[in-house]
């Protein structure tokens, strides 16, 4: 989910939680028994919990899409580090070990190096 998109995702769930809460407030102020504006209170009330928990589920399922995303480039980045350090190791060592023995041969030579 981008960044856009979730601002519209954002704004659409601001723009209904309004429309709910406008539609309770119409709902006291509206020409009714006090039974009959209870029960429409708590009808509005129970729809509003469950387009809330809808929207907290997609919201929580976007999240777990992104934080999978980082998770696996994370773990890319990492085994490609690992893979970088391996191979400048084994270059260090191969060089040392070139460089050993580059000594050993010189040694090797008489007159190469001063006693």
């Amino acid at each position: 989910m981008s960044i856009r998109d979730n601002g519209i995702f954002v704004g659409a769930l601001t723009l209904a939680g309004g429309a709910i809460i406008g539609a309770g407030i119409a709902l006291l102020f509206a020409p009714r028994s006090g039974k009959n504006s209870r029960r429409e209170i708590a009808l509005t009330t129970r729809k509003a919990g469950r387009r809330m928990k809808r929207a907290a589920r997609d919201i929580s399922d976007g999240v777990s899409g992104v934080v999978d995303s980082v998770e696996n480039a994370t773990a890319d980045f990492l085994a490609k580090g690992g893979e970088v350090a391996h191979g400048v190791k084994r270059k260090l060592r191969d060089t040392l070990e070139a460089g050993e023995e580059m000594l050993v041969r010189k040694k090797e030579r008489p007159g190469n190096l001063p006693s």
